[in-house]
This record gives structure tokens, C-alpha cells and sequence, in this order.
């Protein structure tokens, strides 16, 4: 049997699905030859049998055989997604658009490709680059994704409109609209977007949560008994953890507290299986961060020569009313709200070592890189808002890096936030959260042992720069506000201002789940919440109200 023939044969049994006899025939034929065709076969019928190692030995053959074929560039590059080399995937679907710049396909790939790896800009332009040359919904939704994450709102309303107008079922761009119009405060627009997802597939799960999530609307009987249909056929982890806390949310909402608790549980038990929370962790970190951080090292970082006057750090458990906060400080003039920012996180990241861990470094980290990092963190955050005079970076867990903080900013205001420990843990325990290190409101007993580490860390940072801090204590705030909010701005180096009494009139986009009820005037109906779930409590009824 002559070589061509085995390699026709070979082909037409792939085509058919007949991968062993397939696999069998395209290796004898490579015995007789060399054949870049052949390899490129022979590797995508073993990557179909589940052979993955063995099939990419064969694509990196066929473009080592010929290597200005995109097609083995491309197929090269989708293979190695599946596996740990992502930066050679990348560099296959590179080569692939280089050598084929129309291939929409591999475009795509690599956006996607991209996108895993932290690289939002480059996902993007891959992914504009894609939707240029095939106008296809899933494109335009990948590209809005990836824009809503990377702050390009515009980009991203503009991506979801499109794949509303050519999708005949664009349920997940209504969605992700609905949730950017409550993010604005448009909230009559949500509620229509939702309820036309809702229309076009009454048993979606994530419309349902959707639609049980909006404050504005009140579930009939029938959509929480579908609803619950759904949420008890199953599903994946991300399905039911929304669906549970929309549930969960409604049916607090309808004072059925138990019902409510236990469909709160539920979801929580979901998030604890996709959650990185450790105790142990927690307290080698307290541990490490007291060892580190005494007057002397922040008297170090000082020498940075970092300044600080424009920042504001708004910082306490979640729940605390951080975002209050942020929105009364953002409705004077002169101030800018950025919401939660990533970057002190990364900061502290880049300054640990494989030789000394984070904060253990600081101790002998260089001066002068310390001063250029300093002096590159305002840049950036000034940046976000060239005419303001203050910025504010409202993340909560920035209280574990306040000596960082305190030390490289030293004019840099500091607002920590509290409030009764009880409460914080029941609005915690129904609200779903997208950080994977949220673990710790799962349980009575994660929050607990939390908790008292959180308020060890605390004191940890009043007793060594206990001039710095200004507390601000919820229940406080909003009974006595036209004392404390004055306060408030001045602890921030600001005049008052009225704008800040009626903060709940300031339009801006608000990420965080406190996103609607700061935009309500104060109310108290929150305070005490805790005294419904009692009987759940265990060890965090037990946690004393902070003073």
C-alpha cells in the first residue's frame, strides 16, 4: 500500500471518528516520510483521544515541519490551552495572526488566552481585532467582559448593546447591563433589562438571581417557586451561590428569616468549596505583621519621602460601611471616589522575595526603590483623577496594610470602619461576594476566629501609629450624622461641605454590593438585624460590640 493512500485512509477514519484505526494509519505512514500533515493530524487525533502529551508532541512537529502554516499555528495553540504552557500558547496564536492577520478565529483565542493571564489590554485589542473581521455575539460579549473588568465601562456598554442587537437570546448582556445600570444608579433600567432576560428564558438561573437581587422588585409566589425549582435540579457552584443569596435576600425580605437563613446557608456552603480561607494562614500573617511593624520600620519607610497628602484610605470588614463613607467623602468637589483599587494589594505583592517574604523585606528593602514606588503609586492613583485634590481607594482589607501605608504615605488620611461585629456577620453571610478569599463569612466560626484576628491587627496599627487612624463607627454615623460627618471630612484635611449631607444624590458608579443602599437617604432598619438570626449565631453572638 503506497504512502499516499495510508494517509487518505488515514483521514477519512479520523473524519468518520475511528481515532485508534486513525492513529494507527497516520503512524505508519510518518515511518515512511516526513510529513508535517501527517504530524498535524496524527496530533489533533491524540489530543481526541485524550492523549493530550503524546498529541502535542506531534502539532509542535508539524510546525517545525512547516512553519509558516497558521492552520498548525492556530491548532498548536488551542491544544496548548488545555495544558500548563500558556505562554507558548500564546506565542503559537501570535504566530498564527501574523501569518494569517483575516483569522477571526485565532484572534479570539488569543484574547481569551490573554485575558487568563492578566493582560486585559491585550485581550481587547485582540478581541476588537476579532470582532473587526467577524461580527459574531460571542465575540462582542468575551469583549465586553474583559472591558467591564478593565474599567472601560464605555467600551463595554457599547460590546453588550451590540450582541443585544444581533443575538435573538443575549440573556448574559442583558444581565451584565442590568447589573452596570444598578453600578450607575439607573435602576428602572435594570429592572427592564432583567425582566426581559427573565421573559426569554423564565428558568435561567442567573436571571432569576438577578431579578430576586433588585430592591426595586417584588418576586411573585410563581418566580420563587421557580426559582427554587431550579436552584434543587442543581447546577454548577457559581449558579447556586447566586441564585441561593437571591433567594435568600427575597425571602429575608418577606421576614421569613428562617427559610431565609437556611437558603443563605446553602449558598455559603458552596462559596466555602471554591474559598481559599485558612486560619492557619491568617494567624502566621498577624504573627508576621507584629514581628515587622514597629515604630522603627515605619520610621524606615518614611525615608521614602512618600507624601500621601491626596490619598484617602477607607478601610474595615465589609459590611461596615465603607461605601457609605466613601460616597459622603466623594460628594464634596474636591474628591474622587475610585471604589475598591487593586493596587496596594500588588504593591505588597512585588515587594516580597523567595530570599525575605513580605513584610520581613522592608527591613532591608532599598531606599530608593522604595521612594520610586511611592512616588509611582500617587502618580497612578492621581491620575484616575487629574482634577481632584484627594482620591479615595475603599478596600476594605487594606487594613492588614496599613503600616505599609502609614509608612510610605505618611500625610495619607486613614478612615477605618466598625460596627457591631453581630451584624457585620449576618449582612456578610447573605451577600454574595466575587473575592475567592472571602472564605471567612461562611461560617460562625471562620467569621469569629476572624474577626478576632482582624481586631488584633487593628490594635496592632493603634499602638504603633495611634495619631493616624480616624474611626468611624457606623451606628454612630448615622444617628448622629451632622456632628460625626464634619468630622469625618476634617479628619480628611477637608471643609465641609452640603454636598456631603446629601451624599445620596451624587451620581457615580458604585461596584460594591452596598451599591443601592447608598443611595438611599440614613436609615436605621439595618441596625440590630442580628437579633432575626440569633439562634444561628453560635460563637459570633458571643463577640463583644466593639467600642
Amino acid at each position: 500500500m503506497s504512502a499516499p493512500s495510508l494517509l487518505a485512509q488515514a483521514v477519512q477514519l479520523h473524519k468518520a471518528g475511528q481515532l485508534q484505526r486513525a492513529i494507527a494509519l497516520y503512524t505508519e505512514h510518518l515511518k515512511s516520510k516526513s510529513d508535517p500533515a501527517a504530524e498535524h493530524y496524527l496530533g489533533l487525533a491524540l489530543m481526541q483521544h485524550r492523549q493530550p502529551n503524546e498529541g502535542l508532541v506531534h502539532l509542535r512537529r508539524a510546525t517545525e515541519g512547516d512553519a509558516y502554516n497558521p492552520l498548525y499555528w492556530a491548532n498548536l495553540g488551542k491544544a496548548l490551552l488545555q495544558s500548563p504552557h500558556r505562554q507558548e500558547a500564546r506565542d503559537a496564536f501570535e504566530t498564527s495572526v501574523r501569518l494569517k492577520p483575516d483569522d477571526a478565529e485565532s484572534w479570539n483565542n488569543l484574547a481569551g488566552l490573554e485575558r487568563q493571564l492578566g493582560n486585559l489590554s491585550g485581550s481587547i485589542a485582540a478581541y476588537q481585532k476579532a470582532r473587526a473581521l467577524r461580527d459574531h455575539p460571542a465575540i462582542a460579549l468575551n469583549l465586553g467582559l474583559v472591558a467591564k473588568d478593565s474599567g472601560q465601562r464605555s467600551l463595554a456598554r457599547e460590546a453588550f448593546e451590540q450582541v443585544v442587537t444581533m443575538s435573538s437570546k443575549p440573556i448574559r448582556s442583558l444581565i451584565q447591563l442590568a447589573r452596570m445600570d444598578t453600578e450607575d444608579g439607573e435602576i428602572a433600567q435594570a429592572e427592564t433589562r432583567i425582566l426581559r432576560a427573565n421573559k426569554l428564558d423564565p428558568a435561567y438561573a442567573r436571571t432569576l438571581a438577578a431579578l430576586l437581587t433588585l430592591r426595586s422588585y417584588t418576586p411573585s409566589y410563581e418566580v420563587l417557586q421557580a426559582a427554587e425549582t431550579v436552584l434543587n435540579a442543581g447546577g454548577d457552584d457559581e449558579d447556586q451561590i447566586r441564585l441561593g443569596f437571591g433567594l435568600a435576600r427575597a425571602q429575608q425580605r418577606r421576614g421569613e428569616h428562617d427559610k431565609a437563613w437556611r437558603l443563605a446557608e446553602r449558598a455559603n456552603q458552596h462559596v466555602a468549596r471554591t474559598s481559599r480561607y485558612s486560619t492557619e494562614s491568617l494567624e502566621q500573617e498577624l504573627a508576621l505583621l507584629k514581628d515587622a511593624f514597629d515604630l522603627f520600620l515605619v520610621e524606615r519607610l518614611h525615608q521614602a519621602q512618600g507624601d500621601g497628602a491626596g490619598l484617602i484610605f477607607v478601610v474595615g470588614l465589609p459590611r461596615t460601611g465603607t461605601t457609605l463613607v466613601e460616597q459622603v467623602l466623594s460628594s464634596h468637589p474636591d474628591v474622587f471616589g475610585a471604589d475598591e483599587r487593586p493596587e496596594i494589594p500588588a504593591l505588597v505583592a512585588g515587594l516580597s522575595s523567595s530570599e525575605r517574604p513580605y513584610p520581613a523585606s522592608l527591613a532591608t528593602y532599598p531606599l530608593e526603590k522604595l521612594k520610586k514606588i511611592a512616588r509611582e503609586h500617587e502618580a497612578k492613583i492621581a491620575a484616575l483623577a487629574p482634577d481632584a485634590r484627594k482620591v479615595i481607594d475603599k478596600l476594605p482589607f487594606n487594613f492588614s496594610h496599613l503600616g505599609l501605608i502609614a509608612g510610605l504615605f505618611p500625610k495619607a488620611s486613614i478612615v477605618h470602619c466598625q460596627r457591631d461585629l453581630r451584624d457585620v456577620f449576618v449582612s456578610c453571610f447573605f451577600t454574595e461576594f466575587t473575592d475567592s478569599l472571602q472564605g471567612f463569612r461562611t461560617s460562625a466560626d471562620n467569621f469569629a476566629h476572624y474577626a478576632d484576628t482582624y481586631r488584633a491587627i487593628m490594635a496592632h496599627w493603634h499602638s504603633v501609629f495611634p495619631d493616624r487612624i480616624h474611626t468611624v463607627r457606623y451606628e454612630s454615623l448615622v444617628a448622629n450624622f451632622d456632628t460625626l460627618g464634619p468630622k469625618l471630612l476634617a479628619a480628611c484635611g477637608l471643609d465641609w461641605h452640603p454636598n456631603c449631607r446629601e451624599f445620596f444624590a451624587t451620581q457615580r458608579t458604585i461596584r460594591t454590593p452596598s451599591r443601592w443602599q447608598v443611595r438611599q437617604p440614613l436609615y436605621t432598619s439595618s441596625i440590630g438585624r442580628w437579633r432575626d438570626y440569633e439562634t444561628y449565631l453560635g460563637p459570633v453572638a458571643m463577640l463583644e460590640e466593639e467600642s
